[in-house]
């Protein structure tokens, strides 16, 4: 592996990836990375940990977050780079609704399974055992622990599994929209970093298939998100094809947006996706860096 590779998209155990923030250095350092950023959906927890092995270890590290947001029925992430995490206060000021946001979503995927009624408990106090297994998450509940907690009853595991059911978070109207992109953005920089479009892929392809329709939705945003401090977008990203990548990078270029790249790696419970699998090189990095910070 290029040992000027940079990973600009990471998931710990702190939201929904399983590796704790210093095992993801430690796999970084093995693989030979330059520099790794951890961004972890709408929390910061893992950041102090994260930084202070990249130091011991001589990685640079770039504190990130990744802020869900949502517009017209479509969720859209937002990543964010070079972020103050050590503002304790403002951080659980500005998260606090995205964490609601979450776990109402998490009520709401639970009573449409009707893993309530099978467990035989409310969907709150069901939610309260699976954060007990997820010790490492402080505010939020993923699909990912969902189906952990599960596994650990195969009866209803095979329950579920007879019915065809899926276990995802759901839209139930405004009061269960994440902030939007643009509030993203603007929550990014409170916290003084900048903002990037994550997997602009999931956009272009959403229902199934790139279509004109989706290419225009995906050139308005963009465009709206440029007026309102948009950074960059992500062209490199495993859920892209080698075609879109360079329409992505060309994109970027033509939109004078940064190009930025990354795996999106979140350990054990995405076994094809390796750290460094995406990204970019250092020294577009350090070029980029003396904007970013």
């Amino acid at each position: 592996m290029d040992k000027k590779i940079v990973d600009m998209h990471v998931h710990s155990y702190c939201s929904d990836g399983s590796d704790s923030p210093a095992e993801i250095v430690k796999k970084a350092k093995e693989k030979g990375l330059a520099a790794i950023s951890l961004t972890d959906h709408d929390t910061c927890q893992g950041l102090s940990e994260f930084m202070e092995a990249a130091e011991k270890l001589g990685i640079e590290a770039i504190p990130g977050i990744e802020i869900s947001s949502e517009h017209k029925g479509c969720y859209i992430h937002i990543l964010g780079y070079g972020i103050d995490f050590t503002q304790t206060a403002i951080l659980k000021k500005l998260l606090q609704p995205q964490w609601e946001v979450n776990y109402r979503k998490a009520i709401l995927s639970i009573e449409r399974v009707g893993l309530d009624k099978l467990f035989g408990v409310k969907a709150e106090n069901l939610i309260s055992e699976i954060k007990k297994t997820t010790d490492n998450n402080e505010h939020l509940v993923f699909p990912v622990h969902i189906k952990n907690y599960i596994a650990q009853y195969p009866e209803i595991f095979q329950a579920l599994k007879s019915k065809r059911k899926k276990w995802k978070r759901q839209d139930n109207g405004a009061e269960l929209k994440f902030i939007s992109p643009v509030g993203a953005i603007k929550l990014i920089n409170q916290l003084n970093g900048i903002a990037v479009l994550a997997h602009p892929g999931n956009i272009l392809n959403q229902g199934g298939q790139s279509s004109a329709k989706n290419q225009e939705i995906l050139l308005t945003i963009i465009n709206t998100l440029k007026k309102e401090n948009l950074f960059g977008i992500e062209a490199r990203h495993p859920g892209l094809t080698e075609t879109q990548k360079l329409l992505f990078q060309r994109l970027a270029q033509a939109k004078n947006l940064a190009a930025t790249g990354g795996s999106d790696y979140h350990g054990k419970y995405r076994p094809n996706i390796f750290l460094g699998m995406e990204g970019g090189s250092y020294n577009d990095f350090l070029n980029l860096k003396q904007i970013f910070f």
